[in-house]
């Protein structure tokens, strides 16, 4: 298109090969938390790779509510503090200006993981959310060294207590299985030197800080993943991230893990290649993910058919398409336990696993839940989205009800499922139920299930 093209959000941008629609869809589900009919048309002119640059653009400023106060000054209970910070979170996703820094936020968090069950101290858990968000896409270095040092996480791993008389070794061995090498390439004498390097690093209980307590930290020479010296806890991330020999092993692990997140759990191994060769020549998260999303393998069936939303993003793509209602108002909170994923408190170390592991009959049990418990609670706040449905024809009720979601594609069967539906409750003269039931069926359907 001759002069570019400008976007809705007042971004210009020169245009030289439309994107599928099919494929922008895809896009704005996966680097954020889906987009509108009108928007994914309006990107369609767009070239693909024009298209990733600005789903990567975190330059729009938030403007949304700040986060809440934790700690004493909150005048909550702990346990309400950690409601009010999950409700938050909920909110921001889904009104974000730059949702891809939210989902990078949550894939940190599921990786680089704590819990509030365990670690419960609201305001370390919001200072390490916090820092996940500030370095979501920045330098993967800076990340995980920033990482290492969040009291939230000294204290999850047990680290904040370990001294050279006694070295606790899960951080040291978390940091290498689970967070940056994967099992099977460090050995126990590892996981020995990794966590007498880490023993002093500490809390400073009365105020949640970090706390370096040189009396307790092993200052003897090390052996760890073949480098020798008087090693310090930040000297084993740093080996990690630059060795010859173990860094691509490292970056080799982040990349599987972000495709995993973001496409399928069968990642190419040519992607995976890719995107850890890029991580390696900066560190640059940002640049990473514009690899990612420009492999035509995201673009397969295997990727589009591939990838169950988690409850969270299940949650924050309802919200989405309500953009009154917050997570305040309906409580989330109350049916993602049973779904299987809370904000904050991920079932153990290893986080969350993403696809079949969200598929249930309990997490199915808790949805239908949701959604009937939806239908009365809309309804008492005035906002249900098909109050006005009785006087829409059949056909234009079944478009609203994919609209307000962001349904773009439903299949032939989703659509006549609706319309069947609504057109035997106009035949059985039963009105009264039509906004509730065709918002439970929409939130139902398959497509708001897949990501």
């Amino acid at each position: 298109m001759p002069g570019g093209w400008r976007s809705g959000l007042g971004l210009a941008f020169t245009t030289t090969m439309p994107t599928s629609s099919a494929d922008v869809a895809l896009l704005a589900r996966r680097a954020g938390f889906g987009a509108t009919q009108t928007q994914i048309d309006q990107w369609t002119v767009l070239d693909r790779a024009v298209l990733i640059d600005q789903l990567l653009n975190t330059s729009a400023p938030y403007s949304g509510p700040a986060p809440p106060v934790m700690g004493d000054a909150s005048g909550l209970s702990e346990w309400a503090q950690f409601i009010a910070l999950g409700q938050w979170w909920i909110n921001r996703m889904a009104a974000s200006t730059t949702p891809i820094v939210e989902k990078m936020t949550l894939f940190w968090h599921g990786l680089f993981t704590t819990s509030f069950s365990k670690v419960f101290d609201p305001p370390m858990i919001a200072a390490q959310h916090a820092f996940y968000r500030a370095n979501a896409l920045g330098n993967l270095k800076t990340l995980v060294h920033g990482m290492s040092l969040q009291p939230a996480m000294l204290d999850y791993l047990d680290n904040a207590s370990s001294g050279k008389w006694a070295p606790n070794q899960n951080y040291a061995r978390e940091l290498m299985e689970l967070f940056l090498l994967g099992a099977g390439n460090y050995s126990e004498a590892d996981v020995e030197a990794g966590a007498a390097a880490w023993t002093g690093h500490s809390i400073e209980r009365t105020t949640g800080a970090y706390l370096f307590r040189s009396s307790w930290h092993d200052p003897s020479i090390k052996t760890f993943l073949g480098q020798t010296g008087a090693l310090d806890g930040p000297d084993t991330v740093e080996i990690m991230l630059t060795n010859a020999t173990v860094a691509p092993i490292m970056a080799r692990w982040i990349a599987t893990k972000l495709w995993e997140f973001f496409a399928h759990p069968s990642p190419p191994t040519a992607a995976v290649n890719a995107i850890a060769t890029k991580l390696l020549e900066n560190y640059n998260i940002t640049e990473a993910l514009r690899v990612l999303f420009n492999r035509n393998e995201f673009y397969l069936p295997a990727s589009v058919e591939g990838h169950v939303r988690s409850p969270l993003e299940y949650m924050i793509a309802i919200l989405k398409g309500m953009p009154t209602v917050t997570a305040e108002e309906l409580h989330p909170e109350w049916f993602l336990d049973d779904m299987g994923q809370i904000p904050f408190d991920p079932p153990t170390v290893e986080g969350w696993k993403y696809n079949g592991y969200w598929v249930s009959t309990a997490a199915a049990g808790a949805k239908a839940n949701f959604a009937q418990y939806a239908t009365w609670r809309l309804a008492g706040l005035s906002k249900h989205p098909f109050a006005a449905i009785t006087s829409l024809t059949v056909n234009d009720a079944v478009q609203l009800a994919l609209d307000t979601f962001h349904i773009v594609d439903p299949t032939p069967q989703t659509e006549a499922v609706l319309r069947n539906w609504l057109t035997s409750q106009r035949v059985a003269n039963q009105p009264w139920f039509e906004a509730n039931g065709m918002l439970i069926l929409v939130l139902l359907c398959p497509e708001l299930q897949i990501g």
